[in-house]
């Protein structure tokens, strides 16, 4: 895989990057993802390069939905890249970027020719440029023409951050400091179950929460009233709950909806009316005994509902906790990251991966599609 800095001077270059980042009323509420891009958009600046950057917002299907727009991300990323971000609203006119401008061109998912792989679209996109990167390593398991057609057409090249993920991830399967403790939340069971799978047998514990905690609770048998529940995934959990180096909630924080004042409930005495939001106190206690001599952490997904505040202590108490240990802490999936870098904290854990799904494909040993095409060249 060749690295965006062996990509030649003054080329026209393609960047793919990851530009679905959150918003709320209209604003950006987190731009890390766009920040992990900045170091490759730099350089390539010193590279005198003309950059046309691409990428996606939202799931329009082909539709031009002006609400997904990602005019307001090339706005805010101008601000951070201090330049001038051009921004060009179709394909066909990639042509018309200036020498050594940055332009952004509009949502790739407006065509539905990137979510089909069109060769087509593809080929529209690379006929003006010299060299494609992909620095979206969140989206390098789609089959998609930004992902897989444009290193058919183009000489192409991996992020400095997409080489960080491959790397930290990579490491974490091969060399893994002992003893090893995984923090598994969050929901998308069958995406996590394969990368419980796959490490396992290396780890010494696994802390479990959110709604794969509820749903493998509930596969023993124990009522959680109206908490929420993969019930698709009960009968794979029976295994799963067995093994003894996984643990569970000993009790949560609960209330009848996620607006109202938290109350604590023992797991096996939650009301029938009431959901499970967040851990306990005494399940973050246990938690933390049980970190206390991991020299490496591997986190996906919070530990409750950290949308709501009120929810979101379990999953803010680990993070301070892990912050303050000079371990290798490895952070993958976006609403865990955020809570990270709404703390200030992310500079104090190893890595923060910006790939949730693609993260776990990998750790999971499966090949990522966007990797192989930038292998294949």
């Amino acid at each position: 895989m060749h690295s965006v800095t062996e990509v030649e001077q003054g080329k026209r270059v393609l960047v793919r990057l990851d530009l679905d980042v959150p918003f709320k009323k209209g604003k950006i509420v987190d731009d890390s993802r766009l920040k992990t891009a900045l170091p490759t958009l730099k350089l390539l600046i010193k590279k005198k390069s003309t950059m046309i950057l691409i990428g996606h917002r939202g799931r329009p299907h082909g539709k031009h939905l002006p609400e997904l727009s990602v005019r307001p991300v090339a706005t805010h990323l101008s601000k951070l890249l201090h330049r001038k971000i051009l921004f060009v609203s179709a394909a066909t006119k990639i042509s018309n970027v200036p020498a050594r401008a940055i332009a952004m061109l509009e949502n790739l998912r407006f065509n539905k020719g990137e979510e089909e792989n069109s060769a087509q679209f593809a080929n529209t996109l690379a006929k003006n440029a010299d060299a494609y990167v992909n620095e979206s390593f969140a989206t390098s398991h789609d089959t998609h023409a930004s992902i897989v057609g444009l290193p058919k057409h183009l000489p192409s090249y991996a992020g400095l951050h997409l080489c960080k993920e491959v790397k930290t991830l990579s490491s974490l399967l091969k060399h893994t400091r002992k003893p090893f403790v995984i923090v598994m939340g969050g929901a998308k069971i069958n995406d996590k179950l394969p990368v419980l799978k796959k490490l396992l047998p290396h780890a010494d514990t696994v802390l479990m929460g959110g709604i794969i905690a509820n749903t493998a609770l509930t596969a023993a048998g124990i009522s959680l009233g109206k908490t929420v529940v993969e019930f698709r995934s009960i009968s794979v959990m029976h295994n799963l709950i067995k093994n003894k180096k996984l643990f569970f909630p000993i009790d949560f924080f609960c209330a009848r909806t996620p607006f109202e004042k938290p109350e604590l409930f023992l797991k096996n005495k939650v009301p029938t009316d009431y959901a499970a939001y967040d851990l306990g106190i005494a399940t973050i206690q246990q938690y933390k005994r049980l970190l206390q001599h991991a020299k490496t952490v591997l986190w996906n997904g919070p530990l409750g509902l950290v949308e709501q505040p009120s929810f979101a202590q379990a999953t803010i108490a680990l993070a301070t906790y892990l912050a303050k240990r000079k371990i290798t802490s490895i952070i993958t999936g976006g609403d865990t990251a955020a809570v990270i870098h709404k703390l200030g904290l992310s500079h104090n854990f190893t890595h923060l991966s910006t790939g949730g799904g693609a993260a776990l494909q990998f750790l999971a040993g499966k090949k990522l599609v966007g990797l192989v095409a930038l292998n294949n060249k």
